[in-house]
Parts: structure tokens; C-alpha cells; sequence
């Protein structure tokens, strides 16, 4: 049986079109709040279809995805596969997705053949000492188990997710700038992933997760709210005042993210600003390795090396448990403030 995730990725050909056109098999998801649907579901998809026009002897090596417009939840998406370069050890694919003849994603893929190398220069960051969750730990926030995603996290406390790595330990360095600041969570697949280890559902899977409030580390690292002011509590309560189930879930949803950017801002108060637009414009994704599994926990490593002109450039490290570092994902996205406007933080919690 698929993995609630496997089912999510899932694309099926293009009934009628030509080799090489798939769409999406099962509905899409619009996050609470969002402008479109979730952009991993994009990337992820994409990569699913290109891996089906390739032999199954070729892995990812890499991927570099543009988000042109904001996709639809209640309209299919045609992935078109244009097969760019094709040698005999390296498959190079550009992936167009669109709604209704509208382009909204378009991603450049790489596929290597392993090839046995005997001297390599190597090296990879470590994996930061932190312990993965207990097994049978339940699920701080609404936010970490969501029952609408396929997937679930564990959030790393403030004492060891935002500051900077120093003699092996994270270390509490309230005063210490954004740029230095740094995220971690934990964060798997739910289920069992019917595929052994290694397989391209696998890499399909990390893509998914990788796009997982990744530009939001903008906002993070410079303490402005976006769940928890107090315009968009309001919006909370006024959606637990409503008893159909979208809004009730949505309620669930966008609270959860509430207490955890609040617990962000445990050591320093969060910014009297408020974020008036963040888009996601950019991601790459660079596979190191591919024996692992993504229904097992994952490390994930996120910080913001810069943020200006309106934009913000966000990183990302994924390790195994064991320590293996498996992908980085860079992402760069529009973040823009509400101009002349001020907020409340809320000094408790929901």
C-alpha cells in the first residue's frame, strides 16, 4: 500500500497527449492562507515525471526550479518533459508545468549514472549533535502533525535551532544576527514508503519536505511575525467561530505555526513589523547521496545568508540519522514587509 506521500507525488500520463506529458493523480493542496498550492508539490511532481522518462539505472544529481505563477488547487497540472541532452552518462530534462495552457513552474533537471571513480576529493559539513526524536514521540503542535500533509516534524527547540554551531553545541547567543541564525527540525515521511531505499520515490519525497516554509527562514531570522501578530490571531479566532471542516482545519493549521513562531521568539521578542507578501521565486536542490529513506528521520538544517532589495536568499542542509548529508537546497524568494504599518506581538501563547 502507498505511503500518504507517495500518493500526494503521484503522476500518471497525459490521456491522449504525446510521450513524455503527465498530470497529477490526485487532488492538490492549497496550504491555509497560501496564494497557490504548495510549491514542494511541484517540485516533487516535476521530478516524478522526469524520472519516468529516464532509465531507472540514472539518479537525480540536481535540479533548479522557477515558480512563474501561483498554481491552482482545483485545476489539473500538464508536466511536459523536453529531453534537453542525452549521453551515456548523463540525461539533462526541462520539466514545463501549466494549468489551462498557462505556464506556472518550469524545473532543469540532471540524472548522473554512477560511475566508479577510485581517488575522489570529499568532504561535507557534519550533522549537528542532535538526537533524533524518541520513538513514539508524540507531536509538539498542530503544525508537526498535521493530518492534511504527508508528512510530519519535530521541531528543535530555540536553544538549539536558531544560533550559531560552537564547540560542537548550539549555545544561546540572544543577540547574535540573522545572518548567523540557525533552524532545525526533524522531519519524515508518514507511513512506510513502499519503495526500498535508494529509489527514486525516495528523492522525490525529500523534494516535497525541502520546500517546507523554507523561505519563511527570512521572516525567522529577523523576528518579524507572520502567524502569531495580532491581525492574524484575530484571523484564528474568527475561524474557530466557523464549524464547517476546511475552516476548522485551517484553524488547526495556521495555530500550530502560531505557537511555534512565538517559542522562535522566546529569547528575543519578535519585530514590530508585519509580513506583507513572501513568494517563493527560486530552488535548487543538489542530491549528494541516495541511500537513504525518507520515511525516517531527516535532519533539516535551515538559515538565511541574505536579505534585501525585497528579496531573501534562504540554505538548506538534510542529513540521515546516521549523519550522511543527503541534498542542499537553495531558495530565493520576494519577502516584503507592510509599508508604514506596525504590529502587536503577543507576549503568551495560544
Amino acid at each position: 500500500m502507498a505511503s500518504p506521500l507517495e500518493s500526494t507525488i503521484e503522476v500518471t500520463p497525459l490521456a491522449g497527449a504525446m510521450r513524455g506529458h503527465f498530470t497529477n493523480a490526485n487532488p492538490l493542496w492549497n496550504p491555509p492562507g497560501a496564494r497557490g498550492v504548495y510549491g514542494g508539490i511541484l517540485i516533487a511532481q516535476s521530478l516524478a515525471a522526469g524520472q519516468k522518462m529516464v532509465s531507472s539505472d540514472l539518479t537525480v544529481h540536481s535540479m533548479h526550479c522557477l515558480f512563474i505563477n501561483a498554481g491552482r488547487a482545483g485545476i489539473p497540472i500538464i508536466y511536459e518533459v523536453e529531453v534537453m541532452d542525452d549521453t551515456s552518462d548523463r540525461v539533462t530534462q526541462t520539466v514545463h508545468a501549466k494549468q489551462e495552457e498557462s505556464p506556472i513552474f518550469t524545473a532543469s533537471i540532471s540524472f548522473i549514472r554512477a560511475t566508479q571513480i577510485e581517488e575522489v576529493l570529499s568532504h561535507y559539513t557534519p550533522k549537528p549533535h542532535i538526537p533524533p526524536p524518541p520513538i513514539g514521540s508524540k507531536p509538539q503542535s498542530a503544525a508537526e502533525w498535521d493530518e492534511d500533509r504527508p508528512f510530519q516534524t519535530r521541531r528543535i527547540e530555540p536553544a538549539f535551532g536558531i544560533y550559531p554551531l560552537t564547540d560542537d553545541e548550539y549555545t544561546k547567543k540572544p543577540h547574535c544576527t540573522p545572518e548567523n541564525r540557525k533552524y532545525l527540525q526533524w522531519m519524515q515521511a508518514r507511513g512506510q514508503i513502499s519503495e526500498p531505499e535508494g529509489d527514486s520515490m525516495h528523492s522525490c519525497a525529500l523534494a516535497y519536505m525541502s520546500d517546507n516554509f523554507f523561505i519563511g527562514t527570512v521572516a525567522r531570522a529577523q523576528h518579524v511575525p507572520r502567524f502569531s501578530s495580532s491581525q492574524s490571531i484575530e484571523l484564528i479566532q474568527n475561524l474557530g467561530l466557523e464549524h464547517d471542516d476546511e475552516s476548522q482545519i485551517a484553524k488547526r493549521h495556521l495555530q500550530g505555526l502560531a505557537e511555534q513562531e512565538l517559542a522562535d521568539f522566546k529569547y528575543t521578542p519578535g519585530m514590530n513589523e508585519q509580513i506583507g507578501m513572501m513568494v517563493s521565486l527560486s530552488h535548487s536542490i543538489y542530491f549528494h547521496h541516495h541511500s537513504f529513506r525518507a520515511d525516517e528521520w531527516m535532519l533539516s538544517e535551515m538559515s538565511s545568508p541574505w536579505a534585501g532589495e525585497g528579496r531573501g536568499l534562504v540554505a538548506q542542509s538534510l542529513w540521515t540519522q546516521s549523519g550522511i548529508l543527503i541534498a542542499t537546497c537553495v531558495q530565493e524568494g520576494v519577502v516584503r514587509l507592510v509599508q508604514d504599518a506596525k504590529v502587536d506581538i503577543p507576549q503568551s501563547k495560544l
